[in-house]
């Protein structure tokens, strides 16, 4: 059996030099997605809080449950967009959201490292799948 390697082989360097960055206009297509989606379930969750009987404990965990959620479709988008790379995409998207949140918790009076650091893991686990989902 003969077997014929290009001289880019033989040398063991690679032909192609550019390798898959980082696309920031598919991250910003999943930053937008994911606001958007946070904008909206925040709004549809504050109306079911006035007009329901909605606990505060149930009205936070489902927050939660909606940052999870737009950081796991902001991922997907994302790398999806991108086309490669999407754990990264995913991550870096989820650790702009979260650094997001923390920014709009010191202005807004108060930051509580405990819950900010389980949102932010939770969301780095969504947006990671996320970014997995979206490249597949």
């Amino acid at each position: 059996m003969n077997r014929t390697f290009s001289p880019a082989l033989r040398t063991g360097k690679s032909t192609d030099s550019t390798l898959p960055q980082l696309n920031p206009a598919a991250l910003g297509k999943g930053m937008l997605a994911a606001l958007l989606l946070i904008i909206l379930g925040s709004l549809a969750l504050a109306a079911a809080y006035c007009f329901t009987t909605l606990t505060t404990p149930t009205a936070h965990l489902l927050q939660f449950a909606v940052l999870a959620a737009a950081a796991l479709v902001g991922g997907f988008i994302a790398a999806k967009s991108a086309g490669v790379k999407g754990l990264r995409h995913g991550i870096l998207l989820a650790l702009l959201i979260s650094l997001l949140m923390a920014i709009f918790s010191l202005t807004s009076g108060g930051i509580m490292p405990a819950a900010l650091i389980i949102k932010a893991a939770v969301m780095l686990l969504c947006g990671a799948l996320g970014g997995i989902f979206g490249v597949l």
